[in-house]
């Protein structure tokens, strides 16, 4: 079973590098980069630095979310009104802010990569988009 899975995720993976394949039409050039960009880490420093910013949005949001569930935060978070806003800089507004940063950031990234993509067929049937659209939920 391990080496199904294995072999399963390198099929997938090599059908992601659409780029190499000249048969896919770029509506325009800029899509393209940014396609390439966004899908292969290693095709530039640009893509290097958004692979790394990913990853770092990434911990800094799973770290957030466990410092939320700590009872000091949550009692503080507690209070759902509008009030929390304008005490100033708490741990509560902090968190929040981080949250809505790395939501923004992720919604962006996934809708770039689904409208810059070749095939959209492709993109549609990948579960790695379907686990990316589901985070953002």
């Amino acid at each position: 079973m391990g080496t199904h899975v294995i072999s399963r995720f390198a099929v997938q993976q090599a059908s992601s590098q659409w780029y190499l394949n000249n048969t896919y039409h770029f509506c325009h050039p800029l899509q393209k980069k940014i396609w390439i960009c966004l899908d292969n880490p290693d095709s530039g420093p640009s893509a290097k630095v958004i692979a790394y910013l990913d990853l770092a949005i990434i911990l800094i949001a799973v770290v957030a979310q466990c410092v939320e569930s700590l009872p000091q935060i949550r009692g503080e978070c507690s209070d759902h009104s509008w009030s929390i806003y304008y005490r100033g800089p708490t741990a509560c507004v902090t968190l929040l802010v981080v949250e809505a940063v790395s939501n923004v950031w992720f919604t962006v990234s996934f809708i770039a990569r689904m409208t810059c993509c070749p095939d959209k067929k492709v993109f549609a049937k990948s579960v790695l988009n379907w686990f990316d659209l589901l985070a953002i939920l």
